[in-house]
This record gives C-alpha cells, sequence and structure tokens, in this order.
C-alpha cells in the first residue's frame, strides 16, 4: 500500500543538546501518532554531512485531553499513567545511537478537538561515560495519525464495507489496502494494517475503518476490549480524529502476509458524548512487502 498519512502532523520541535553541543530544530517528519498503547511524537532534523538526528516521545493514552496541563516524569521504562519516555536518536549512514532519558519532565497540554499536542521538556540520557543532556525542549504539533497512508496510487484492490450506527448510508471504501510497519524505536512490535478509505467531494474529507494485527497474530477471532495485539480505529475526520474501539470482536479469515487479507469486525467506539458501532467485512488483495 503506496500513499500518504492522514492528518498529517505540521508544527515544530527544538532542543539544546549537551553532548555533541548543538541545537536541535526537527524540519521534516513531524508527527503525533496515535497507536492501541501510547502517543508517539517525533521531529527530524538533517545534518549537512548527511547524518541525521530525532527527537521523540512515547505518552499514555491517558492524557487530559481538554486541554488542560500534564506534568508526567520522564523515564527509560514507564509503567504508570505520570510516566512518558523521551529519546535522542542519532543517526549516521554507518551507524546511529539512541539516548532514552533517564530522568527528566515533561508539561504537555492536549486538545483533541483541534488535535494539538504543546509542551515543554527536559532529560537527562547516557551513552557509555558521557552524560547527555536535553534541555530547553519545546513542541507544538498539530495533526494525528495511526500510520494508515492512502491516496489515488494506493495499491490494494477488493472491497471494504460496513454499516455505521450513526449513519444511513453503508461505508464503502473507494481505496482499500494492506502494510506491514516495522516501528524503528521498537523492535518486536511490528503489525499489519489493513484500510479502507473513504472520500466525499462536499466537503473535501477522508474518513477510513483500519484493522491492526501483529506480526505473529494467526487466523482466528479476537476481543477488542483491551487488546494490544489486534485493535480497530476509525478516523472521523468531523468530529476530532481518531477513535480506538473499546469493544468489539475481529474474525480474521485470511492473513495480509498472504497477499489476501479477509474477515469482519463488530467494532465498538466512544466517539464523543456517543456510542458508534461499526459492523463491517473486507476481503482485500494487495501487494506483500514483508512479513
Amino acid at each position: 500500500m503506496n500513499g500518504n498519512k492522514l492528518n498529517q502532523t505540521t508544527g515544530s520541535m527544538s532542543a539544546t543538546i549537551s553532548t555533541p553541543d548543538e541545537s536541535f530544530v526537527g524540519g521534516s517528519d513531524f508527527a503525533i501518532e496515535k497507536g492501541s498503547e501510547k502517543f508517539y511524537l517525533r521531529a527530524r532534523m538533517d545534518l549537512p554531512d548527511g547524518g541525521w538526528r530525532y527527537l521523540s516521545f512515547q505518552l499514555p493514552l491517558s492524557i487530559a485531553s481538554n486541554g488542560s496541563n500534564n506534568d508526567l516524569s520522564l523515564v527509560m521504562n514507564p509503567s504508570s499513567d505520570t510516566e512518558a519516555r523521551a529519546n535522542y536518536d542519532l543517526f549516521s549512514e554507518a551507524d546511529g545511537v539512541q539516548l532514552g532519558s533517564r530522568s527528566g519532565k515533561l508539561q504537555i497540554t492536549y486538545d483533541w478537538k483541534t488535535a494539538r499536542m504543546v509542551g515543554s521538556f527536559n532529560f537527562t540520557s547516557k551513552t557509555g561515560d558521557t552524560v547527555v543532556e536535553v534541555t530547553a525542549g519545546k513542541f507544538d504539533l498539530t495533526g494525528i495519525s495511526d500510520e494508515v497512508s492512502l491516496n489515488e496510487q494506493t495499491t490494494g484492490t477488493g472491497d471494504f464495507r460496513a454499516e455505521i450506527s450513526d449513519s444511513k448510508t453503508t461505508f464503502i471504501a473507494d481505496s482499500v489496502g494492506f502494510e506491514f510497519i516495522e516501528p524503528p524505536l521498537e523492535p518486536g512490535k511490528s503489525y499489519w494494517i489493513i484500510v479502507g478509505g473513504k472520500r466525499t467531494d462536499l466537503p473535501p474529507t477522508s474518513s477510513h475503518i483500519a484493522v491492526f494485527l501483529r506480526k505473529d497474530v494467526d487466523v482466528g477471532t479476537y476481543d477488542l476490549k483491551s487488546n494490544t495485539q489486534v485493535w480497530v480505529s476509525y478516523f472521523r475526520p468531523d468530529e476530532g480524529g481518531f477513535f480506538l474501539a473499546n469493544a468489539g470482536k475481529v474474525k480474521i479469515e485470511k492473513l495480509p502476509k498472504t497477499g489476501n487479507a479477509k474477515g469482519s469486525l463488530f467494532a465498538s467506539f466512544q466517539i464523543n458524548e456517543n456510542v458508534v458501532t461499526v459492523d463491517g467485512n473486507f476481503d482485500i488483495n494487495d501487494e506483500v512487502a514483508k512479513a
């Protein structure tokens, strides 16, 4: 599946780095991504010598979304809703060094209505005997993604349709596909995305339903409540963006690694004040790049 991410993130991110002595100013690959367990934020800075840097964060999904302040401790291995992780990563064509937060603080506000996150941060990391201080950090990012990519060049063929409880018309996707994702900073967390997208002309918007499967998931039926192996997202651009199913089931009949993804779903979403159900099925053929 080849395409552009929907609701692409824009904004800024910067910080001062003690070792190497440099200023980080993000220039590309800005992202707020909403996964099944966490929010992922990042920005990239390219260097004149061909190297590049990343600043990234992993945040709990439970942070307040009404624009109020969240105070989080930055640690290496977050284990509570008041902890998060930050990384400063240095890459060249030859190698890379990933520096996780040993200690630090992050203050962040999140407004779901505008899909905007604004934060300030500082943290300490270590490489060998060298302590690395990241200070005067700040970001202002708008636009949330769930890693789904769709455009007119999407390579999949087939069908993805669903009945939506608060809609009088059937959701019939005009773009379908699947893709294998390997998160660069989380080895072993790879997954498949199976997606159907639908566009409307007036106003010009795109919505989509996506089924996510961890790499080792087999055919079968899976409960969606608190499941980190199989989950479903629903993108509704007029109602705040992305929503994760909090109940329901997904039945997988054929796996995407075979070149054919087939199955059905009944998923329940809390969309603002309303419960919305999606009752659908999919049967999609696409290119298989990795498995």
